[in-house]
């Protein structure tokens, strides 16, 4: 551990000059994607994200989070983010995850000319029709996704930073030992559950050593050899130590011998430029989705573009007691939907909470917030579906997948 990379105190991981290199980081991104005078409203994003991250004291979590995703690249793979981590334009531009959180635009390659779309009828940028740059005749492409920021930081910033991650099986050692170099032996541990290591949650101290909250056994196994591991589960060390969980994934192991047999890049694949339709209305799913997800993935009807197939995703996981609905998908959806209806921040951030943290099927929606819907306008067919929710997964989670997922897409029509 070195001392000029990091500094810690009681309960916290913090690194020396965190905001500025985190700044750094994301205006040089910036700079790259969208010019030296970026539109207001992208600005406005990222002033927005970055006061509530510097009220936490949040840097050094970005940062920490970069070194997970930049050690996974450097290793020669791809990685995802878990959850709603993706929800945060930071977190994108600093690298963290793939996932662009910002409204549906086209955005020009050489003079980064901007322009927006309708985002209440795009899921995604990447099924934005091909069009040259008005101002200067180059490229544009499609990107963003519609995910509010909110669904990451909570409503005022209240919710706990939380980056989790899954990459390939076979560099999760690799990356375990990368924290440990990072931070310190003493400082972080595998979590430990009832009689076994935990399968993706790591534990990592500040100021004090693991050993300071708990004794620590050494194991082999999924993580590597004679690695630490808690011996109290952590559910009784959560509140005093920080935690990431890493989980492993086997399209990201397929995707890097598909890159290995192809030479052709992953990340090179234009994902807006993949024939969705005639692959799912043609080909067999095996290979490329986990067996289960076959006849809901059937059952969901329109799969043409890569923002259906997000949806398709969002189905999947999804809880409802009327199995056959499929208009609702995700819970920033439902969230942008009661705002664009005119309903506050903080009342479109509650029901989303409601309906996305499976809470609503227990109690039902409240007469009260019925009202409140009923006159923003909505319709009552639309919170009947509501109030039939049990669980809605984050769009910025679903994005993640359906990204490596389109990727094996890409590879099997080109029969490699």
């Amino acid at each position: 551990m070195s001392d000029e990379r990091y500094m810690d105190v009681a309960g916290r991981i913090l690194f020396r000059d965190a905001g500025e290199k985190l700044r750094d980081i994301c205006n040089k991104r910036m700079d790259a994607l969208y010019g030296s005078n970026p539109p207001k409203i992208i600005l406005s994003r990222y002033e927005d994200e970055m006061k509530l991250i510097s009220a936490s004291d949040g840097e050094s979590e970005y940062l920490l989070a970069k070194m997970i995703a930049d050690k996974s690249e450097e290793l020669g793979y791809l990685h995802g983010t878990r959850g709603y981590a993706g929800a945060s334009f930071v977190a994108f531009l600093a690298g963290i995850t793939e996932v662009n959180p910002l409204e549906a635009h086209h955005r020009c390659e050489k003079c980064k000319h901007i322009i927006f779309a309708d985002s209440s009828k795009y899921v995604s940028g990447y099924d934005l029709s091909p069009m040259d740059c008005p101002v200067c005749g180059g490229k544009m492409v499609g990107d963003g996704h519609n995910i509010p920021y909110e669904m990451f930081f909570g409503c005022d910033g209240e919710l706990k930073l939380d980056f989790d991650f899954n990459i390939a099986a076979e560099i999760k050692e690799n990356i375990f030992d990368e924290l440990e170099n990072i931070l310190g032996k003493d400082h972080i541990a595998v979590a430990g559950t009832e009689g076994r290591a935990h399968p993706a949650k790591v534990l990592i101290s500040g100021k004090k050593k693991i050993s300071d909250f708990t004794e620590v056994k050494y194991e082999s196994g999924i993580w590597g050899e004679n690695k630490p591991v808690t011996v109290l589960p952590y559910s009784e060390l959560d509140k005093f130590l920080y935690d990431i969980d890493i989980y492993s994934i086997s399209v990201l192991s397929k995707l890097r011998l598909l890159e290995k047999s192809t030479y052709f890049e992953a990340k090179d694949i234009a994902i807006s430029e993949i024939d969705y339709e005639g692959f799912f209305s043609t080909d067999s799913l095996h290979g490329i989705f986990p067996e289960e997800y076959f006849k809901p993935i059937n059952d969901f009807s329109e799969k043409k573009n890569f923002g259906e197939l997000v949806n398709a995703l969002g189905f999947i996981h999804s809880i409802k007691e009327d199995r056959t609905e499929t208009s609702i998908c995700c819970s920033d959806e439902v969230f942008l939907h009661l705002k664009r209806s005119g309903l506050s921040k903080e009342d479109a951030y509650r029901l989303t909470c409601c309906v996305g943290k499976r809470t609503a099927h227990k109690k039902g929606l409240s007469k009260r917030d019925a009202a409140l819907m009923e006159e923003a306008g909505i319709s009552k067919d639309y919170i009947e579906k509501l109030g039939g929710i049990r669980y809605l997964p984050p769009k910025a989670h679903l994005v993640s997948y359906a990204l490596n997922y389109a990727r094996s897409i890409y590879y099997k029509i080109q029969k490699y």
